[in-house]
């Protein structure tokens, strides 16, 4: 009997995966397969000419998937149906090369995922409608990690940089090195009503279940967090939303606006620490409970034939309820990462016709309030910040042809938009795109 795929491809990885002279020979056998994506980078974290935080690093992955589905329509119903499997690998090694050090690093995991699901429509009277779903997930597993710090700078995908071959360092310390795997399965559900008010309105509620699989941190530090070898526990959210579509003034104007709250279980967090060594530690845990809750409203009104307005505005109510680490509940004192309080956008879309064709004018302004980049405060959490564009755009009579003018961050916004923060040990910010001007165009044939 022939071995199956994934029989196959634990045979051509050698698994477990060890970190020797040099890994290539693993990515030149993952290679062989198909489909995949592969990528080969450094990334230059501190932004400065010397060896400080560099990661040469090559990632590689390939996948199969196959879905058959079952569809059924009714008078006043229907039915959407099937089965879905997944099988696939993912890879990756980098080296962090730390002065005067450096942290090599790498791993692969498979996974193999069948679900089963079907969603059911039914319009049981006039007014109102009822949705019916649900979705049956199992997730099977198995990591390779591995995790050391060697004493010199070196990699083993170089690219031509300063620092030498890993092999001509020196291996200090193995901190992590282990093969597991697991499997996770979940049942998520979900049930809607709306009512039809009348032509113009409206009115919906829903529940759902969503389903976010375990796994394992591909980055874990056996020795600084034993449990890391266990993995990290499957995330689950159940969300209730209620909301209105309404239209006025001959629909001219529309007015949505939706209120949610989700509600989290063991929500996955990835957390950064720095370790006696100097070196860096990635842990992924999971909040035992967290609560997300807000308003979500929309508006777009037809002021003129040519002229258009648009707005959102989005509040939302961020909290960790319980999050227990090393045997202690830390949830007050963790916020939500990249989760600003408020969110509003206003836009204008004026046509204008000329030449022969038409010119759009979109003017926009949108705002984001105080932003906290990790759980906990830090220097790199961004102040509220507001960003001002401009495009205009020419479109040809017969659309075969158009030419724009983008304007991005008039008013050239300094924001950060992501970072790392070790505290005195290393702080670098990521920062959204300054004022840009650009000359847009296209042809179609």
């Amino acid at each position: 009997m022939q071995p199956s795929r994934r029989q196959q491809r634990r045979d051509q990885r050698n698994v477990p995966v060890r970190r020797v002279a040099s890994i290539r020979k693993h990515y030149a056998q993952i290679c062989d397969r198909q489909p995949r994506g592969e990528t080969e980078t450094v990334i230059d974290f501190d932004s400065v000419s010397t060896p400080s935080f560099d990661v040469p690093a090559i990632y590689d992955d390939e996948q199969f998937t196959q879905e058959f589905q079952l569809v059924w329509q009714g008078e006043s119903s229907d039915l959407v149906s099937g089965i879905y499997y997944y099988d696939g690998t993912a890879s990756g090694s980098y080296d962090a090369v730390l002065a005067p050090s450096t942290v090599a690093v790498s791993g692969s995991v498979d996974t193999e995922s069948l679900s089963a699901y079907a969603h059911y429509n039914w319009q049981f009277a006039d007014q109102w409608n009822l949705n019916l779903g649900g979705r049956y997930t199992r997730d099977e597993k198995e990591a390779d990690v591995y995790n050391a710090v060697l004493l010199g700078l070196g990699s083993d995908f170089s690219h031509g940089k300063y620092y030498g071959d890993t092999a001509e360092s020196t291996l200090f310390q193995v901190r992590t090195d282990y093969t597991n795997s697991n499997t996770w399965s979940e049942f998520t559900p979900r049930i809607g009503l709306d009512y039809q008010v009348n032509e113009d309105a409206m009115l919906y509620a829903s529940y759902s279940s969503g389903f976010k699989s375990g796994g394992f941190d591909m980055r874990g530090v056996e020795t600084a967090n034993p449990l890391t070898r266990e993995g990290y526990a499957p995330e689950t959210v159940d969300t209730v939303e209620l909301g209105w579509k309404l239209d006025a003034l001959n629909n001219r104007l529309r007015l949505n606006g939706a209120l949610f709250r989700a509600d989290y279980t063991d929500m996955q967090l990835t957390t950064q620490r720095i370790l006696d060594d100097g070196t860096t530690a990635g842990d992924v845990l999971n909040a035992g409970k967290s609560r997300i809750q807000g308003i979500e409203l929309e508006a777009s009104l037809a002021i003129t034939d040519n002229l258009t307005a648009n707005a959102n505005l989005g509040w939302v109510d961020a909290e960790f309820i319980e999050f227990m680490s090393g045997g202690e509940d830390i949830a007050d004192t963790r916020d939500m990462q990249n989760t600003p309080d408020t969110t509003a956008m206003m836009q204008l879309n004026w046509a204008i016709p000329a030449a022969g064709g038409e010119v759009v004018v979109v003017p926009s302004v949108s705002y984001r309030s105080d932003t906290q980049i990790f759980e906990t405060p830090g220097i790199l959490d961004q102040d509220a910040y507001t960003l001002v564009d401009l495009t205009a755009t020419y479109y040809s009579a017969n659309g075969d042809w158009q030419l724009g003018l983008v304007g991005k961050n008039l008013t050239d916004k300094e924001y950060r938009i992501a970072g790392y923060d070790f505290g005195t040990v290393f702080q670098t910010g990521f920062y959204g795109a300054p004022r840009t001007i650009a000359l847009t165009g296209s042809y179609n044939f």
